[in-house]
């Protein structure tokens, strides 16, 4: 497996997490994308072997984007609800 192809597979896995936070401001979404990517490069950068075997064990520790975004919404609903009952 070539760099590019791992690098399509991490493009692949950004742009649905990308498309699981939609329903944040877009602000709160690009953050959380950008924070990710830049983990992901970090964890990568650490890896003694870059095969697809390793990236998608590497994205499976991260998380699956749906579940990202349902834990980024339930916090998203929790602020909410602490600002109305201030």
């Amino acid at each position: 497996m070539t760099t590019a192809d791992i690098d399509q597979i991490i493009a692949d896995y950004l742009r649905r997490l990308d498309i699981a936070l939609s329903r944040l401001p877009e602000s709160r979404r690009r953050q959380l994308v950008t924070e990710i990517d830049e983990h992901l490069k970090e964890a990568r950068a650490e890896l003694s072997e870059q095969s697809e075997a390793a990236i998608r064990e590497l994205l499976d520790r991260v998380g699956q984007p749906d579940d990202i975004a349902a834990e980024a919404m339930d916090g998203q609903v929790s602020q909410k609800r602490k600002r109305l009952s201030l």
